[in-house]
């Protein structure tokens, strides 16, 4: 009776394990999780860092299940939905200085205190303000939202592509242009305009930037390589 009992058991672990079917949300959590845990954090002098590595980790994981959740379910975006995961990734990482806390939780606001949450909206409200789950869901939705907006507007019925995410990202960075070749000057910690080797300003191509960074993540593969502003080039 022993040797039958765990013949059956054996029996339903290899049917259990055979049929078992992947959860493309908890991937994409976790993939989301283990760039934004390896990727550089925001930059703090010594000993003023307001979280420990831990409460960092958690919260990662918690911006990390959000992204996911919320690009499988998430109407009207024309490509696949891990695409739209990491554009609102790249998008919310770059516009947070790295995902950081203060950023988060609404103590650091930009455009003279206009722009709030993870996703830096003008005008976006109260409600997308904090570290709680329901916040920062209301922030990630209102972000793809606005990346949905902009993908419908700049690139309707084109293919997933690197300059079609950089006309999606100028779209939503300026809020008019389409076009993939905005760019801002590099300018140092003064201010001043940084020149290049021939004596011309610097110019960073933040829309290519940003898709770029896209590009390298939805093949699966890890943008480490990091410039000024946040910028990968």
């Amino acid at each position: 009776m022993r040797f039958i009992a765990a013949s059956l058991a054996a029996i339903a672990l290899m049917l259990t394990t055979r049929f078992c079917v992947a959860d493309p949300v908890e991937d994409l959590t976790n993939a989301i999780a283990n760039v934004a845990n390896k990727l550089p954090g925001p930059y703090y002098v010594k000993e003023k860092n307001p979280e420990t590595l831990e409460e960092r980790a958690l919260r990662m994981k918690m911006i990390s299940s959000i992204l996911a959740e919320e690009s499988f379910t998430h109407p009207g975006w024309q490509w696949d939905a891990t695409d739209l995961g990491w554009a609102a990734f790249v998008k919310t990482w770059n516009e947070s200085a790295r995902f950081k806390i203060e950023v988060h939780n609404g103590k650091m606001r930009g455009d003279h205190g206009k722009s709030v949450c993870l996703g830096q909206i003008m005008n976006g409200g109260e409600e997308l303000v904090g570290v709680d789950e329901a916040s920062t869901r209301r922030c990630i939705s209102r972000v793809m939202d606005i990346l949905i907006q902009h993908q419908i507007r700049c690139v309707d019925g084109y293919a997933p592509g690197f300059i079609a995410m950089a006309d999606i990202f100028s779209g939503y960075g300026t809020g008019r242009s389409c076009k993939s070749s905005v760019f801002f000057y590099r300018k140092d910690s003064k201010g001043n305009i940084v020149l290049d080797k021939h004596g011309q300003p610097t110019k960073i191509f933040w829309a290519k930037d940003r898709a770029r960074m896209w590009l390298l993540l939805r093949r699966g593969e890890h943008p480490m390589q990091l410039g000024e502003n946040n910028a990968m080039y």
